[in-house]
């Protein structure tokens, strides 16, 4: 399975064709956080968008924590990769930063690519 997590874009508009194929698209942190987790074991590729309007203060960002977390307890036994995507590079190169190691460790790719804000 994979999970798109972005308020604006469009997965069709952002993805090759193979890429966006069955996609499911997440615009909401709520429904997006409890989606992945309740999904994890099928899920093999996550892209996560940091900000998300009209979540307050969450981001992706802190999916992405959770989700590097739970790696210890083998939450995700199919995900192999997770990109990350922001109109603002320095968070992606700040989320990458931190998190690098912990996805390195579980054997999943975690792969910065920011995006335009365009829908």
């Amino acid at each position: 399975m994979k999970v798109y997590v972005d308020d604006i874009r469009n997965p069709v508009n952002h993805l090759s064709t193979e890429q966006s194929e069955g996609i499911v698209w997440l615009k909401e942190w709520w429904k997006a956080k409890n989606f992945i987790f309740d999904n994890a074991s099928e899920i093999e590729v996550v892209h996560l968008d940091n900000f998300l309007a009209g979540s307050g203060a969450r981001t992706g960002g802190q999916i992405l924590t959770m989700m590097t977390y739970r790696f210890k307890r083998d939450m995700f036994p199919n995900l192999k990769q997770i990109y990350l995507h922001s109109s603002d590079t320095d968070v992606v190169d700040s989320l990458y930063e931190q998190n690098v190691k912990k996805c390195n460790d579980a054997g999943v790719e975690l792969i910065k690519n920011s995006r335009p804000n365009r829908s």
